[in-house]
């Protein structure tokens, strides 16, 4: 308890967010046995790198243990939209184990519903087929033949003015044949990322995602970090969570990698020379090699003005593999050390380093308990766009910085609200299930025996009467969707053979599943 506050009243005097008052029975310290990660991959639903096709998932051996059964917090980000999308276990290589990456608060996108991944078995092992952001109240899901090879080769005239964004291009599925998008330049909407067309790979075909209008990385709910269970509560499948500790939104965007194998995203301290080729930091990553991803290129273009901000942001991350700055902790119990040694020798607010306007104890809080904290402040590193101010003065910006900065206002969940919550996290697992059960049932279907024209597969998605109908949102106005060239019929793509056969799923089960198989 006394090291819980300790990390709590640090990070208030840091300005990271304001705490109130924490009792006995408000202990922030996670079950016994759990342990709180400061690093790990980023849930899928709250962002992923920019990518025009997803190649399918990879392979484990080990079969993933049961979903946990997971309760939303008491604590969650003011706004009407703000919902809770449930985690998942994900493969972590170093430990060659699961590791579960939590739920999370999320500002949904405007017009879209969360479609959960699922591990699916297929010969080798288990496979991640992963989630997507589907257009609302979806009637029909196409599965298409593998999109050709991109043609993307980044753009081929310069920016209107810096207040633009480069939207890759995209292969677009006309009849029987695919035909080049091309890529162009978008207009740059402050408050407003938008997430460009991609094909989604799954065991049945690729799935289209059409672009669509997204917060910026920082802005879009509370992420919750990453956690173990001890071995002998997965194996007794009796896990019962409750999520309580949220990454940092400006360690996020401070320790933010791309995984280059699987193309996600990952957090904290991936510094050391053995993950340089495996991680690759997010403003480095290129789509096709050619082109910014989306989340990165808003807030370059946000910060056009205040060049020093990419600058140092490259800076800092230099400075951590050259080990000049320390690098982030690992885990909560680490960081709640460093954070001690921090403030015993009074040094919170200093500077990591004299061309890096960051303190020290910003440089290593990650992570923050959720519980009694009543506002995260989210600055994108704002700070990054000037160099540290001499002792005593105020630093001078010529040019005003763009509205970045905010104080996001947590709040206690109605305990009805929360009830609503729960029943969404069975809608969800219900969507997953059916999804995972149509997916492996289109695969096993025998190949024709004459080759036709390429043909979507048009299926239509068929809950239980018995799951929760979605929750009611209040209509948001995004900006006006871009408008994107026409394909050009002068460019038809070849749908390829695959470099080596998918991997094949087992046929699903006869008859109607069983009750206990439901919801997971």
């Amino acid at each position: 308890m006394k090291k819980v506050l300790v990390l709590l009243f640090s990070l208030a005097w840091a300005g990271l967010f304001t705490v109130g008052l924490i009792t006995a029975e408000g202990d922030s310290s996670p079950p016994e046995g759990v342990q709180v990660e400061a690093r790990g991959p980023v849930h899928e639903a709250y962002a992923e790198p920019t990518e025009t096709r997803a190649a399918p998932g990879i392979i484990v051996a080990k079969q993933p243990p049961e979903p946990v059964a997971e309760s939303p917090p008491e604590e969650k980000p003011e706004g009407d939209n703000v919902s809770w999308i449930p985690g998942y276990w994900a493969w972590d290589e170093d430990s060659s184990d699961f590791l579960w990456v939590s739920g999370f608060w999320r500002e949904e996108p405007p017009g879209r519903d969360w479609v959960p991944g699922e591990w699916h078995r297929v010969e080798g092992g288990y496979q991640w087929v992963s989630g997507y952001w589907a257009p609302e109240n979806q009637a029909e899901v196409d599965y298409l033949p593998a999109p050709p090879e991109s043609l993307e080769r980044g753009p081929a005239v310069p920016a209107p003015g810096e207040d633009y964004v480069y939207i890759p291009g995209n292969w677009i599925f006309q009849e029987t044949r695919y035909l080049w998008q091309p890529g162009h330049w978008g207009k740059h909407h402050p408050g407003w990322v938008w997430t460009p067309a991609c094909y989604r790979y799954t065991p049945a075909g690729y799935v289209f995602i059409q672009g669509f209008w997204d917060r910026p990385l920082a802005e879009r709910g509370l992420l919750f970090a990453p956690v173990r269970f001890p071995g002998r509560i997965v194996a007794a499948r009796t896990i019962a969570y409750t999520p309580s500790y949220v990454v940092n939104p400006d360690s996020l965007i401070g320790s933010l990698f791309v995984r280059a194998k699987t193309r996600q995203y990952y957090f904290g301290d991936y510094y050391d020379e053995g993950y340089r080729k495996q991680f690759v930091p997010w403003f480095d990553y290129r789509v096709n090699s050619a082109v910014h991803d989306a989340n990165y290129a808003y807030y370059r273009t946000a910060f056009a003005r205040h060049k020093d901000w990419d600058k140092n942001l490259r800076t800092l991350y230099q400075a951590r593999y050259s080990k000049e700055v320390p690098r982030p902790p690992r885990t909560l119990v680490q960081q709640t050390k460093v954070i001690n040694n921090i403030t015993q020798n009074k040094t919170i607010n200093q500077v990591v380093n004299k061309n890096i306007n960051i303190t020290n104890v910003q440089n290593v809080s990650v992570v923050q308990p959720i519980r009694k904290v009543t506002n995260v402040r989210v600055t994108a590193l704002a700070s990054l766009a000037h160099a540290p101010p001499a002792a005593g003065k105020t630093p001078a910006v010529a040019t005003p910085l763009p509205k970045v900065t905010r104080e996001v206002k947590v709040q206690q969940v109605r305990k009805e609200h929360l009830v609503e919550e729960t029943k969404q996290v069975q809608r969800y697992r219900a969507i997953a299930q059916e999804r995972k059960t149509r997916e492996a049932r289109i695969a096993a279907r025998p190949a024709p025996a004459k080759p036709a024209a390429p043909a979507p597969v048009r299926v239509k998605p068929e809950l239980p009467k018995s799951v929760p109908a979605p929750r009611v949102r209040t209509p948001v106005k995004p900006p006006p969707a871009p408008v994107h060239p026409r394909p050009d019929a002068t460019r038809p793509g070849v749908t390829p053979p695959p470099k080596s056969p998918p991997a094949k799923t087992p046929p699903p089960p006869k008859g109607r599943p069983k009750d206990k198989d439901k919801g997971k």
